[in-house]
């Protein structure tokens, strides 16, 4: 073989090794990055699954805040508190910090900022939220007794927020409502609440929508969606929500309390005058709580923030309104009946803005069976009481107003997010709003 052919043949010898090195090294890269994209992939999965292990941990910690600051609102009484979890066979801890707002020693509503931090091993989590407790406030209209509500197409009353009874509904007419309305039917012979079924005549149903009390039929009196509202629904058999007896804890909170029946009457320029037996004697309305150990007549322009609570029966004797409706407040917890205090010959509209609490009594209106048609009760706030009182009478036929007040209640949106000083509130507490390491918070 000549010199030039042997020449060629090594360099084609020389290319196909030179190839094959190329491809091997490749070969050797590619494998080495799946390797460490597999490495990658499987460090990922395991701190994922830790990670998620963590989560419930520290969830576990903000239950056990929950349960504790449910039954002592100061707890804990050393901070951070430090608990322990066995979690597969492992044991992880986690420590709770509770930071109360300012203000919640002398408020029965209180807030509390909570973090549960939990680690395992080097890994860590946290969770943070903003725990409250549970108000009422939500509500334009509740009964702790059954509630009969008549169709607004015959009659003009109309409601503008939530409404729940802890008895059961009774419904006439296809009323109309623009928000939910929720029912826990307790002591209601038609519902069996252990196997949540429904007996009324020869109808029975396990459908929620359905748990109420009808006069005619389900077809003719089921309650219906106003025109353009997509936020009403009706649901039987929801949990029970207490409603205090007693005005023990606003006595004990309050900014002043007087002895003796009272006559108050809040001042346009801000302040509320008492008279009482003793004398007159002005009060400040800057966030107070006046607590008197008596009956109430009140009347006026609400100049401030003000929770006026009392042993007894409370009677509005006149409109009462607020002078600003963005930053003014007014509460009202009666241990009686809550009355609006006006004559049968007296025709004209009322209007009330305040929240209304009859814990043992009904809101009704003085001789609301009597006398012409009066006119229309405006409620800006919100109506709780035990027992459903009477604001007007309608014919049973027709639905026309006969006697007293036709109503149009609607809900102080503001109390959602803030409820007023001292109000009273279920005992139980809530997750307001919360947040998983450091992504914002939640409102729940």
């Amino acid at each position: 073989m000549s010199t030039t052919k042997r020449i060629k043949a090594l360099n084609k010898s020389g290319s196909a090794l030179l190839y094959t090195l190329l491809c091997i090294a490749m070969l050797s890269v590619i494998t080495m990055g799946l390797a460490g994209i597999s490495m990658t992939q499987s460090k990922i999965s395991r701190d994922y699954y830790d990670s998620t292990k963590l989560l419930y941990v520290a969830r576990a910690g903000m239950t056990r805040a929950l349960s504790e600051l449910a039954r002592d609102s100061s707890w804990p009484s050393t901070s951070p508190y430090v608990g322990t979890l066995p979690f597969g066979g492992q044991t992880a801890s986690y420590s709770i910090t509770v930071t109360p707002a300012a203000g919640n020693s002398n408020n029965t509503y209180k807030v509390w900022e909570v973090t549960s931090s939990a680690s395992l091993g080097n890994s860590n989590r946290t969770v943070r939220a903003i725990i409250e407790s549970e108000a009422l406030t939500k509500y334009v209209m509740f009964t702790d007794s059954a509630m009969w509500l008549w169709g607004r197409s015959e009659t003009s009353d109309s409601y503008n927020g939530p409404i729940h009874t802890n008895k059961y509904f009774g419904f006439w007419g296809k009323p109309e409502f623009d928000s939910p309305l929720t029912s826990s039917n307790k002591d209601d012979s038609y519902y069996n609440s252990e196997k949540r079924k429904y007996t009324q005549d020869e109808y029975v149903t396990y459908d929620p929508s359905l748990f109420y009390h009808y006069v005619f039929g389900y077809s003719y009196d089921e309650p219906i969606a106003s025109t353009g509202s997509n936020n009403f629904y009706f649901a039987g058999g929801q949990p029970e929500k207490y409603l205090s007896t007693n005005t023990t804890s606003q006595e004990a909170n309050a900014t002043y309390i007087i002895a003796g029946n009272a006559t108050v009457t809040f001042l346009d320029a801000g302040g509320v005058e008492v008279v009482t037996e003793s004398g007159t004697q002005i009060y400040s309305t800057d966030k107070v709580t006046l607590y008197i150990n008596g009956t109430v007549q009140v009347s006026g322009t609400v100049n401030g923030e003000v929770t006026l609570a009392c042993s007894d029966e409370v009677y509005i004797t006149d409109n009462l309104v607020y002078s600003d409706k963005t930053l003014d407040v007014l509460a009202i917890v009666a241990e009686g009946n809550i009355m609006l205090y006006t004559e049968p010959e007296d025709i004209r509209d009322i209007e009330i803005n305040a929240m209304l609490y009859s814990l043992n009594g009904n809101f009704s209106v003085n001789r609301f069976y009597e006398g012409a048609p009066r006119g229309v009760l405006y409620l800006y706030g919100g109506v709780f009481q035990k027992n459903q009182g009477g604001i007007g009478k309608c014919d049973t036929w027709t639905g026309e107003l006969e006697h007293g007040y036709s109503k149009n209640f609607v809900l102080d949106p503001r109390f959602l997010s803030r409820p007023p000083d001292n109000i009273p509130v279920t005992g139980r507490i809530r997750i307001k709003a919360w947040r998983d390491n450091v992504a914002p918070l939640y409102i729940n």
